[in-house]
């Protein structure tokens, strides 16, 4: 995704993966091959969740888990798990700043 919005020409990789219900179910209907199918595990998306959370101190929305500059990326991790909620809740990084106040 992140090689296609550099190209910075069309919809963004987003939009598509978001029309197509993700990023490689767009790219089974044009019939490429990424390379990188299942690179990353349930188990490597849980442990970057937890990384973010205790880097940014507090739950990671998508937008601020990408700004960290962690692997998997956002996407990735939203499709192993078919939400960003989904993966959060596997992750239990549910109101992760309420938990140092407790």
């Amino acid at each position: 995704m992140d090689e296609y919005n550099d190209l910075d020409d069309g919809p963004c990789a987003s939009t598509i993966a978001t029309h197509c219900g993700s990023w490689q179910s767009a790219l089974d209907e044009l019939d490429v091959d990424s390379g990188r199918r299942n690179r990353y595990t349930k188990q490597d998306c849980i442990e970057a969740l937890r990384e973010a959370a205790e880097e940014l101190g507090e739950e990671p929305t998508q937008h601020s888990y990408q700004r960290l500059d962690i692997l998997p990326s956002a996407a990735t991790i939203q499709a192993r798990f078919d939400s960003w909620k989904a993966a959060k809740a596997e992750a239990d990084v549910f109101a992760w700043s309420a938990r140092d106040e407790a």
